[in-house]
């Protein structure tokens, strides 16, 4: 019965949730979920909600910038396929990943990350939104890094992140 209502409240969630469209959006979608949906998506880890995870990384904001805009470069600057098979024979499907990344301020910058699939229309320029990073300073010599993404389908992507604004040069994640 547990697992039931839980499936029951996982079919209504997901009735409400949509992958972000903006940067706006993003940041503020877990600002616009009640407590109580907060609450229920803590339990079961609806895919789809950003999650915030947060860090002060010992280096500066210009290293850890430039770290993270050429990492993201290099590794999430892809376009990834592949083939399924169905009754009608095999399908090709393609994603295409875009990061980009930007000085806000002499005190700030961000590295978006938008994914692009065929055949999910009506999706923004670049792609759906799928990974935003706020990069703050702190410090002269210390940096806050706030990644915020879908809670499992891009931990791995987070992962990187981090790895990358602490210096280190850890594989590209694997995308699918």
């Amino acid at each position: 019965m547990k697992k039931l209502s839980l499936l029951l409240v996982a079919a209504l969630l997901s009735a409400c949730a949509t992958t972000p469209k903006s940067i706006e959006e993003m940041r503020g979608k877990r600002d616009q979920e009640s407590t109580w949906t907060q609450e229920i998506i803590k339990i079961i880890r609806y895919p789809f909600t950003p999650t915030d995870r947060a860090a002060v990384i010992k280096r500066p904001l210009q290293d850890v910038y430039r770290d993270i805009s050429k990492n993201a470069e290099r590794c999430l600057n892809v376009e990834v396929s592949r083939t399924t098979f169905g009754l009608n024979g095999s399908i090709v499907n393609t994603v295409k990943y875009h990061p980009s990344t930007r000085m806000i301020s002499d005190s700030s910058a961000e590295m978006v990350l938008q994914l692009e699939k065929e055949a999910r229309p009506p999706m923004p320029e670049g792609g759906y939104y799928i990974v935003l990073a706020n990069i703050e300073t702190v410090t002269a010599g210390e940096t806050r890094l706030t990644v915020t993404g879908d809670s499992w389908d891009y931990e791995n992507i987070r992962e990187a992140i981090f790895a990358w604004a602490r210096g280190e040069q850890p594989p590209c994640p694997e995308l699918s």
